[in-house]
């Protein structure tokens, strides 16, 4: 391997300013932040116990709770929470796994799925978490702990890939593996991890992202997109501000043209509104969602 061709690759893979490379982006950047404040801290003012006391304050503040009570004076870390990472080993092996998995749920369904799918499915991990350690008596008995990492998140959009595309496959070295194979191993393995207790609020919290990104991708092909909420939120966020531009059909009329002004308009309307709702679709379920008749009139109308 060429280790310059290599770095090469992984910065034209970030400065493509992709929703799929932010979220990578931002789980390094969280991560080397707290990596870099644990460092100093340590250092220079471990005896220090006020200052050194405040390293844990910005762990609690940014990992979330299964404590109600405590969750409510800090809720917005049902988000921050899945970009909080405890060592190397944890956000190596959640990254690469959204690497391999994330990349293809955003050509199936668009960079506005991938991030709702990756954000909702979190909260479902949340959710479960927290019920779990609230209600059910073994948890219970554990009492309440912190939570943090990207897996739940990153298992909805494993499953969700799998569940969209269950016989697509992925080289793990060797061998070619099937997406629903894969997704299967990781979601059987996190169930029956839930007995030994070790870890068991984050298995927890693994198989609510599973199941939301499994029921996600069932009712979006059943016709019902249970992401639309959150994603008309970003899409408001984002678009505030910025000025809207819109494909235009641009007919070249010639003067043997036989056409009525009419009947020129109506047609030029009617195919204005057949490019309209064939960008809203792509913009919700990505180019790939679209039929060949749609791929091949948008590709003849964007050459004139």
């Amino acid at each position: 391997m060429n280790p310059q061709g290599f770095l090469d690759n992984i910065k034209k893979f970030f400065k493509s300013k992709t929703i799929f490379a932010n979220l990578i982006l931002a789980n390094i950047l969280v991560f080397a932040l707290v990596l870099i404040l644990e460092v100093v801290f340590t250092v220079f003012v471990y005896e220090n116990a006020f200052i050194y006391g405040h390293l844990k304050l910005v762990w609690s503040y940014l990992s979330s709770t299964s404590d109600f009570e405590a969750f409510i004076r800090r809720p917005w870390s049902i988000i921050t929470y899945m970009f909080v990472h405890e060592g190397f080993g944890h956000i190596f092996g959640n990254m690469l796994t959204f690497y391999f998995f994330g990349r293809y749920l955003e050509q199936f369904l668009g960079s506005r799925k991938l991030l709702s799918t990756y954000l909702i499915g979190g909260i479902a991990g949340w959710i479960l978490y927290a019920v779990g350690y609230n209600f059910i008596p073994m948890f219970k008995a554990m009492g309440h702990g912190p939570m943090w990492g990207a897996s739940a998140a990153v298992l909805a959009t494993v499953v969700a890939a799998a569940t969209y595309r269950p016989n697509m496959k992925i080289n793990l070295i060797f061998i070619q593996v099937e997406f629903k194979y894969i997704a299967a191993i990781m979601v059987i393995g996190d169930f029956l991890s839930l007995k030994s207790g070790v870890n068991a609020g984050g298995h927890l919290g693994h198989l609510g992202g599973a199941i939301y990104g499994f029921l996600m991708i069932k009712q979006l092909q059943k016709g019902r997109d249970i992401n639309s909420w959150l994603e008309r939120i970003i899409a408001s966020i984002t678009n505030r501000g910025r000025k809207k531009t819109k494909m235009k059909v641009v007919y070249k009329k010639s003067k043997a043209a036989t056409q009525s002004d009419e009947v020129y308009n109506y047609t030029k309307a009617q195919a204005q509104q057949k490019i309209d709702r064939i960008l809203e679709k792509i913009s919700v379920a990505g180019y790939d969602s679209l039929t060949k008749a749609e791929k091949a009139f948008l590709n003849k109308y964007s050459r004139q």
